[in-house]
């Protein structure tokens, strides 16, 4: 009995620190880089849609973030990422191309990558879109440290641009973004 009780304590120890460890790297890497005005491509990471097609609220942030910075010139091309899950009724590509639209985006200054599944997925699939390494990347504030991280390691030189977090989802995101920041840094993807 006494070695499960010990097995229970150390894995309990050593995940209450890996957690602890992630999420303090995360809040570190919350507010973003400052904007440069060599980068005129931002890829906005994909995210949940709801079943009318419309951005769910951590997409909607992502993507009111982008048409700031269209409106204000410091974008000229975007690219939105996202295939389509499970539960969606298009992709997230398809319903952030026409988010931007409605707001004013030229829709010949979007470029669409819909067949990813992961945040990995989007920046490989946005590095066959665009020649462009020096790029924004769009992303939920929560994101960021991960977000980064894989886009080094697909050949981008970022600039993270950080979109805020819903209040009604940010403990579920962060728990998640937490958990899926640890199996990046395992698996390297």
């Amino acid at each position: 009995m006494k070695k499960w009780v010990l097995i229970f304590a150390v894995t309990a120890g050593l995940s209450i620190a890996c957690y602890s460890y992630t999420y303090r790297a995360i809040e570190m890497d919350k507010s973003g880089d400052s904007l440069n005005t060599n980068v005129q491509t931002a890829i906005v990471l994909g995210a949940k849609i709801k079943e009318d097609a419309s951005p769910a609220p951590a997409l909607r942030a992502r993507l009111d973030r982008v048409l700031t910075l269209y409106e204000e010139g410091h974008v000229q091309q975007i690219i939105v990422t996202g295939g389509q899950g499970h539960d969606e009724p298009t992709t997230e590509s398809s319903a952030m191309q026409q988010y931007l639209m409605m707001h004013g985006v030229d829709s010949e200054d979007i470029l669409l990558e819909s067949r990813s599944t992961s945040t990995y997925e989007n920046l490989v699939n946005a590095s066959y879109v665009t020649e462009e390494r020096h790029v924004y990347i769009v992303s939920s504030d929560f994101h960021l440290k991960r977000a980064r991280y894989l886009a080094e390691k697909v050949g981008f030189t970022p600039v993270m641009i950080a979109a805020p977090t819903p209040p009604s989802v940010a403990q579920k995101a962060h728990v998640r973004e937490t958990l899926a920041l640890l199996k990046t840094w395992l698996f390297r993807k």
